[in-house]
């Protein structure tokens, strides 16, 4: 299924392909389970791209960075085409919803996904590897040592693919490349229930020194800002360039600061997190950044009936006001 879904890729880009166009992707790199983005402006170059179970980033971020012109692409004036797990087109759509890129000049080509591996998980089952490949049930793999085995591939996906965050967003203009009906299938019976976030789990004490231990680890080099999607202030960033005639933070990474930090941050991104991970996934500390921004997702979704990334017509609640609407 895997291989079939890559070489469909490869004929509909090759179809839609012209020149000037840019199309952004993944390829191998010399490491079997680290895949790193393709930038292809040739298209005889499609055919070094690859879709599988290791495609781990969120290739949306280079989008805004490409809008403001702080990678090649802004020089180029044709298509930038963008090959998108379903996660991850929500974070498109939600930069077309913010405005923050121009999306008659993206083409999004969504492909059907199995979900994708979170390397952690599994480095601790396996340690390192000499090769590795996975389906749709397996993910096979050979040690350095030579030795072979095989582990069930929901046992090694990142958390977000179990939790059913792969829903096909609301938006017209976009390919996708698979079987819908069946992947959708697939997703209901892969996902697990529900579970409760910590937030209503825990009561304000017990809450209070759980986020202070995590943000305690921060060492503020600045990874979850610079991965996040929904981060695009750029070289703009209050924090590099603050209109105020005082710095912001004080350059020590106290307990003090490390909150301001995310608290400033967090209030900038929770209206556009599609729940991508990618903050958390980059984090060299292991800061679970993610149930901070799932909490208050989950309360604009139960109050406004609102998920970001879902379509690119509406609007974040939090940034409009419709007329008879109560003011908080």
């Amino acid at each position: 299924m895997i291989n079939k879904i890559e070489e469909n890729v490869k004929i509909l880009l090759k179809d839609i392909f012209k020149n000037g166009d840019t199309i952004i992707s993944y390829r191998n790199s010399g490491t079997p389970e680290i895949k790193t983005p393709l930038f292809i402006r040739n298209k005889n170059d499609i055919d070094f791209l690859t879709i599988d179970n290791f495609n781990v980033n969120n290739l949306s971020v280079y989008l805004s960075k490409f809008e403001q012109g702080e990678i090649g692409l802004a020089k180029n004036n044709g298509r930038i085409i963008i090959t998108a797990k379903p996660c991850d087109a929500k974070s498109i759509i939600q930069m077309i919803s913010d405005e923050q890129i121009d999306k008659e000049r993206i083409v999004l080509v969504v492909y059907e996904c199995d979900g994708v591996i979170d390397l952690k998980k599994l480095s601790r089952l396996t340690g390192e590897l000499r090769q590795v490949d996975a389906n749709e049930e397996y993910v096979n793999f050979t040690k350095l040592n030579g030795e072979t085995g095989k582990i069930n591939l929901n046992s090694v996906l990142l958390d977000k693919c179990l939790e059913g965050n792969c829903g096909l967003p609301y938006f017209y203009n976009y390919y996708f490349v698979g079987n819908e009906k069946s992947f959708k299938e697939r997703i209901i019976k892969r996902s697990k229930p529900h579970k409760l976030i910590i937030q209503t789990l825990k009561d304000k004490k017990e809450l209070k020194q759980i986020v202070e231990n995590e943000i305690s680890k921060c060492i503020r080099c600045n990874a979850c800002r610079n991965i996040c999607p929904a981060c695009f202030c750029s070289d703009r960033c209050v924090f590099d360039k603050p209109k105020l005639p005082v710095e912001l933070l004080e350059k020590d990474v106290s307990l003090t600061e490390n909150v301001l930090f995310h608290l400033i941050r967090f209030y900038h991104v929770f209206p556009n997190c599609t729940g991508c991970g990618e903050c958390e996934r980059v984090c060299p500390q292991g800061i679970k950044l993610n149930i901070f921004y799932k909490y208050i997702n989950e309360i604009i979704s139960t109050e406004f009936g609102f998920t970001p990334g879902s379509t690119d017509s509406a609007r974040q609640p939090l940034l409009s006001y419709r007329l008879g609407e109560d003011l908080v």
